[in-house]
């Protein structure tokens, strides 16, 4: 039997969007030649005793995912406590919170996890978002260290295997180190586009979009600060200092705001208000993945992070590139039928994210068209 290509074509209606596709977007920002995403509103939290959730494929699991309320918001201890002996630290408060109390039954909120803790069990000892071993070789996708989050493992990504908010799995996923690279080193004017900041009280880092224009009433000054030790955020305090009000001015131009949310040792926590450290999707060694990390002096986009310490993990949406550049014209197909072919043959991904069918069902895999009509995979790079 001969394989043929597939070229779609649509009936002649138009079409609006609707309010209800319509949402905030971080960014656009680049991490890659022709790659942009949007970034997700805040960091990626969970609570294992609230409702379910569905995932990519096809079960539905306990407990609810969600992104901060704000971009300042952490967990740290509960509260937004840096450490035992500091109580009255209260920004970036998330209330009934605490990463120290992570279980299959805790009723509040976490946000630093393992490395690949979706809940999908790829064959890994340690897989569920409460998973508190500090054995690295647990957190081993398909039980082999050489597995990323991606291709045949890509259900261990958060954001491809769940639900999140109300958003269907698949919406979100994590960068790869490549990727952080590119937006931090790379990207046009890359080093003028972050800095050291507080924002509502909370340390962290400021990553501008590509195209940024400064709110009315605001500063930014690019860069980490130039001297003190690595944690000490206190030379920050007269350069990148934003309310809650101006901080919703900056977030209203694209500005995305990484909290400096510190980590997690098995139940143990710390560094919360000093140091941020950020899952890529990209494993390095037998005990180390690649992972974004920051204090107030320095940042580091290839930094090797032990995969069974719990960090944060901020979530990233593709941004496809605009239909408007393809302007379907009409063709006669039968006498008084007029339709317009797809923008390019139909491609198909197995284990990318999942997609709704006309019965109701969700499936695995991606359904898109050709970036270009001259596209065709053949055996690949289309030989």
């Amino acid at each position: 039997m001969a394989l043929c290509c597939v070229c779609l074509l649509q009936t002649q209606y138009c079409f609006s969007q609707t309010e209800e596709t319509k949402e905030k977007q971080l960014g656009p920002f680049s991490i890659g030649a022709n790659k942009k995403v949007f970034f997700s509103p805040g960091n990626l939290q969970y609570n294992a005793a609230l409702g379910t959730h569905q995932c990519a494929d096809g079960t539905t699991k306990q407990g609810t995912w969600r992104f901060a309320e704000h971009q300042w918001d952490m967990v740290g201890m509960g509260y937004g406590q840096t450490d035992e002996t500091n109580f009255n630290y209260i920004g970036g408060t998330v209330l009934n919170s605490d990463n120290r109390l992570v279980s299959s039954t805790y009723n509040g909120w976490i946000d630093l996890f393992g490395w690949g803790t979706s809940g999908w069990n790829s064959g890994a000892n340690a897989y569920d978002p409460w998973s508190k071993s500090t054995t690295d070789y647990d957190y081993y996708p398909g039980g082999n260290y050489e597995n990323n989050l991606t291709d045949e493992y890509a259900y261990a990504d958060w954001g491809i295997f769940n639900q999140i908010g109300n958003d269907a799995p698949g919406t979100w996923r994590t960068l790869t180190m490549e990727e952080w690279d590119y937006l931090f080193n790379t990207r046009t004017d890359a080093g003028s586009k972050y800095g050291a900041a507080k924002v509502n009280d909370v340390t962290g880092v400021v990553v501008l979009p590509d195209v940024w224009t400064l709110p009315a009433g605001c500063t930014f000054t690019p860069g980490m600060t130039a001297a003190g030790d690595w944690f000490d955020w206190s030379l920050i305090e007269n350069a990148n200092i934003y309310s809650a009000n101006q901080w919703l001015m900056m977030e209203a131009n694209g500005a995305m705001f990484l909290p400096a949310a510190g980590r997690r040792t098995g139940a143990g926590v710390g560094k919360a208000g000093t140091s941020g450290r950020y899952w890529s999707s990209t494993r390095n060694d037998m005990e180390h993945v690649y992972s974004l990390e920051f204090g107030s002096q320095h940042l580091s986009t290839q930094f090797n992070l032990m995969r069974s310490r719990g960090r944060s993990v901020r979530l990233v949406k593709n941004i496809t590139p605009p239909v408007s550049a393809y302007q379907p014209m009409p063709f006669s197909v039968a006498p008084d039928k007029t339709v317009c072919f797809s923008s390019g043959n139909l491609q198909y991904n197995a284990a990318l994210g999942t997609h709704q069918c006309a019965d109701g069902t969700t499936k695995q895999g991606t359904w898109r068209f050709a970036e270009h009509q001259w596209d065709m995979v053949g055996m690949g790079y289309g030989q």
